[in-house]
């Protein structure tokens, strides 16, 4: 039965609490996700202010008139070395450069931003269109776009590096199938959706042609000859500019602008220098020189119709400088954040800290060389991990405790059941063997059985002890039922106990020697009186000397001892034997209603298992207390204090 039980808990453990374990990492997971989205909304606002920085100071750059670069210019921001301007022949203009740099500038703009090719125009449109549309296909990550290198476990706050592009991409198809999207997920989409959308109005911004560009009508010419002069000019300045990631977007708004096509009057021949058109500049490029700086150029037509490249040399820790004060100002989350450049390749950035979120951004043209890693300490949660931590740990325990307490319940009441089944049983065949011996021994003198007058004796005595044996037996079953349903009432009094233990020895002694065993009392002359009701302290002797009697048969040596002597606060009564005693760990149940040491099945002693529990309900009604313990020569020794 109480297997059974076990099974039902088990699986009832298990149908409460793997659900609320789920519920609760579920818990954990959520927290986890808003936390790292947290950090992600924070990242990709301080990286698009970044961008918004770069995007402005560009536009700066990029609407200064092609002819300034001749008249000498001074730079705008801290972080710019120097200005330089170099035609298609090779000559060389420092419009302006820091002292001491001059010949690294044209170093610099010798490898990385070689003037115009003097191939003819048709080979450099067939060029142009030859060359691949996206230059960072293979290169990771794209131009624009912010990512997740390291975040912080929830739990232990440990670092857990950021799940790889291919585990990223299979996730957003999983979510796409099922048509669930989380959080996160659909941030960086709308993220990367504004933008490519900002990147294509500041492609369409820079290519498209200067207000005032006009076209002269000379005598002798004719307007679509200056068109397509025009429109051939523009070409020649965007087929040098190196192709860029969002070659697609930016071919659409390259559409040759329509002009009006009333017809125009014959004009005189063309002045060539006076027809071309002003068309504005292309839009920077950027190429890295080393770890410290780059180049940022475009080409340009000036008034001789000769392309130009024009450029400026950015110092690249300059430029972290004025971007981090730029976008971290005086923010609270100052302290918090760390922003440094990198190159392309994240291995030449430096190592990750510990205890951070990690962000790394490549930023859009013309800065695509150029990454920035941002690292920030975890943000406060309002204390949400704590509070759920405590929760499930508070439901968890909860739910166990309660568990157990309901199996310990259950148990409980199984146990007590088969006790009082056994308990039903033992009473029948207590009482059974006396009557069935009374029975016998009277039969046998009603017949004559008897041969002399000392068989007629002995025959009296057994009737005599065996009555006796079933009165004690019935009256424990009565006194244990008036102390159960506490009907019994006790009056201890202070008085001697020496006479109630004579009167115990003496009517016990026959059936002791009949067994074999011998009781010895130890009475002290001193002893002091002690509080207790002699009808109850009799029957507590009683059941313990029946008890040590049944236990002890197979002792070597068959002495029951009754020691009594003056204890702290009244007498101590104690009762020992020399038998086997009883295993440690059941010597705490023994005093238990029913409860009778050993297995049913194989237990060769007899009882009922209400004797030693009746003996501790009389002495704590008594006023006094009861204890058993193994002796150190063997047996087993139950003492009865009693106060004074």
């Amino acid at each position: 039965m109480l297997t059974r039980v076990r099974v039902g808990f088990a699986l009832l453990a298990c149908l409460l609490l793997v659900p609320l374990g789920v519920l609760i990492a579920r818990s954990f997971e959520s927290l986890e996700r808003e936390r790292d989205l947290q950090h992600a909304s924070v990242a990709n606002r301080v990286f698009d202010e970044a961008e918004r920085a770069l995007v402005g100071f560009v536009r700066e750059e990029q609407a200064r008139p092609a002819d300034e670069y001749r008249n000498g210019l001074r730079p705008t921001q801290p972080f710019v070395l120097g200005y330089f301007q170099v035609d298609r022949s090779g000559r060389f203009e420092l419009p302006y450069a820091q002292t001491g740099r001059e010949s690294e500038l044209r170093t610099a703009v010798g490898r990385f931003a070689p003037p115009p090719a003097e191939a003819p125009l048709q080979k450099k449109l067939a060029e142009a269109k030859s060359e691949p549309a996206e230059r960072f296909a293979d290169a990771g990550q794209a131009p624009g776009t912010a990512r997740n290198v390291q975040s912080l476990d929830l739990l232990t706050d440990r670092k857990r590096s950021a799940p790889a592009p291919e585990k990223r991409q299979l996730r957003r198809e999983e979510e796409a199938k099922s048509g669930l999207s989380s959080s996160t997920a659909a941030l960086e989409r709308l993220g990367e959706i504004a933008k490519s959308k900002a990147r294509d109005e500041i492609v369409a911004e820079a290519d498209a042609p200067a207000p005032s560009a006009t076209f002269s009508r000379a005598s002798g010419g004719s307007a679509d000859a200056a068109r397509d002069d025009a429109a051939a000019q523009l070409e020649l300045a965007r087929a040098a500019e190196p192709p860029a990631a969002n070659a697609p977007a930016r071919a659409a708004s390259r559409a040759k602008p329509e002009i009006a096509s009333e017809p125009i009057a014959p004009a005189p021949a063309p002045d060539l220098l006076a027809a071309r058109p002003n068309i504005a500049p292309s839009r920077l490029s950027g190429e890295r020189v080393d770890a410290a700086r780059m180049l940022l150029y475009r080409t340009a037509l000036l008034d001789d119709g000769v392309p130009y490249r024009q450029g400026l040399w950015v110092d690249l820790e300059g430029l972290g400088e004025w971007l981090r004060e730029r976008v971290l100002g005086e923010s609270e989350l100052r302290d918090s954040l760390e922003l440094v450049l990198l190159s392309a390749e994240p291995a030449s950035g430096p190592t990750l800290p510990d205890g951070r979120f990690i962000y790394e951004y490549r930023f859009a043209e013309p800065f695509d060389g150029l990454q920035a890693r941002l690292s920030m300490t975890p943000l406060g949660d309002g204390g949400a991990a704590r509070y759920i931590g405590w929760m499930a740990a508070l439901m968890l325990t909860a739910s166990t405790l309660g568990l157990y307490a309901l199996y310990r319940t259950s148990a409980v009441a199984i146990h007590f059941g088969e006790r009082r089944s056994n308990f039903a049983a033992a009473v029948s065949h207590e009482l059974k063997t006396p009557l069935t011996a009374i029975r016998m021994y009277a039969e046998m003198l009603r017949d004559g059985m008897a041969g002399d007058e000392a068989k007629r004796q002995e025959y009296y005595a057994t009737i005599t002890s065996e009555s006796e044996r079933l009165t004690r037996l019935i009256n424990n079953v009565l006194e244990w039922s008036r102390l159960e349903t506490q009907q019994r009432q006790l009056a201890p009094v202070a008085a001697p106990i020496a006479a109630s233990l004579r009167e115990v020895v003496r009517v016990l002694e026959p059936h002791a020697r009949a067994l074999g065993f011998e009781l010895r009392l130890e009475l002290p002359a001193d002893l002091p009186a002690a509080r207790h009701d002699p009808d109850a302290l009799q029957q507590i002797l009683f059941n313990l000397i029946d008890n040590a009697l049944k236990y002890a048969r197979a002792a070597e040596l068959r002495r029951i001892e009754i020691q009594c002597a003056r204890s702290d606060d009244g007498v101590a009564v104690r009762v020992r034997d020399h038998g086997p005693g009883v295993p440690p760990r059941e010597l705490p149940l023994i005093f238990e209603a029913f409860y009778r040491a050993g297995d049913e099945l194989t237990r060769k002693t007899k009882g009922t298992g209400i004797g030693l529990a009746l003996v501790r309900g009389l002495a704590e009604a008594m006023g006094g207390a009861v204890q058993a313990r193994n002796a150190p020569e063997g047996g087993l020794e139950v003492e009865l204090r009693l106060r004074g």
